[in-house]
């Protein structure tokens, strides 16, 4: 259901607006693990480890649509 909400969210604009309203905002993304598993693992209930090409997919979409920097990149700028 999140998935088809947020697909028409995507199609309908709202996703870019709130890209455009947040623009001068930085979000650091951190993931908990990323596994070549197909299945959940069992010491993983709450599904915190993402599939390799799940985090590849998602990667490309940031890249497509936003700016991305290394963590490196962003203290330096700071600086």
């Amino acid at each position: 259901m999140k998935r088809r909400i947020f697909a028409l969210l995507h199609r309908a604009g709202v996703t870019r607006l709130a890209a455009w309203l947040n623009r001068g905002r930085v979000v650091i993304l951190c993931y908990h693990g990323v596994t070549a598993r197909r299945g959940r693992r069992p010491d993983d209930p709450t599904g915190l480890h993402v599939r390799a090409d799940r985090f590849e997919a998602q990667l490309d979409y940031l890249r497509r649509n936003y700016r991305v920097l290394s963590l490196g990149e962003y203290l330096a700028a700071r600086r």
